[in-house]
Parts: C-alpha cells; sequence; structure tokens
C-alpha cells in the first residue's frame, strides 16, 4: 500500500518540477480563481470524508472520485498555466494526491474479498 502512496508524490513532485520549469521566464506572477479552486476542492473532500455520517455511504463512493478527479484537472492547469503562481496549486495538487490514495486503497480493499 505503500507503494501506491510513493508513486502519487513521485508523480507529484514530478510535475510541481516541470511546471516550475516551464514558468520560469515569466516575471509578472498572479493568483486567479483556478489556483483557489485547486486548493478549496481537495479541502471540501476531506471535509466531505471525514465529516460524513456512515448512512450516507452512497455520496463518498460517488462524490469523491469525481471530486478528485476535478480538482486534479484544476491543479494541473493551474501549474502548466504560465503566469499563475506555483504555491497554491502545488498544496492543492499534493492534497488531491493524497485523496487519489486514499480512493485507490479503499478501491482495493472494497474489491478484494480477502482481509489484508
Amino acid at each position: 500500500m505503500a507503494i501506491v502512496v510513493i508513486i502519487n508524490f513521485t508523480i507529484g513532485i514530478l510535475l510541481v518540477g516541470l511546471a516550475l520549469y516551464r514558468g520560469r521566464e515569466v516575471e509578472q506572477k498572479q493568483i486567479t480563481w483556478l489556483s483557489y479552486l485547486s486548493l478549496g476542492v481537495p479541502i471540501l473532500l476531506f471535509m466531505i470524508m471525514y465529516l460524513t455520517p456512515t448512512s450516507a455511504t452512497g455520496v463518498l463512493l460517488v462524490g469523491l472520485p469525481i471530486g478528485t478527479f476535478v480538482s486534479l484537472i484544476c491543479s494541473i492547469v493551474a501549474l502548466f498555466k504560465k503566469d499563475e503562481k506555483k504555491l497554491i496549486p502545488s498544496v492543492g495538487l499534493f492534497l488531491t494526491l493524497i485523496l487519489t490514495s486514499v480512493i485507490t486503497m479503499f478501491g482495493i480493499f472494497l474489491f478484494t474479498p480477502l482481509a489484508p
């Protein structure tokens, strides 16, 4: 299970490094709504994941993968905009990768009939 987390964080570090290398020549950088969205969606998903009662697991089974995918797309798009500051989308990307690891492990345990 640790290999899933290691692979996700390696991919994240490589994406952030590539985005920083790509946008290094732009001097006037700004923070847009896409940066805040890429950080806000994973925080909202973590709150939903831990505050949702066990009777509403359907929300988690549908909402978490869709929200994680949306957050991943927003983070990657915000990272690869040349005139965007990279700190907020980087934090959003790493939170999204943590969510991706949790969903992957949950999916493995859901479809594996034997206990780990």
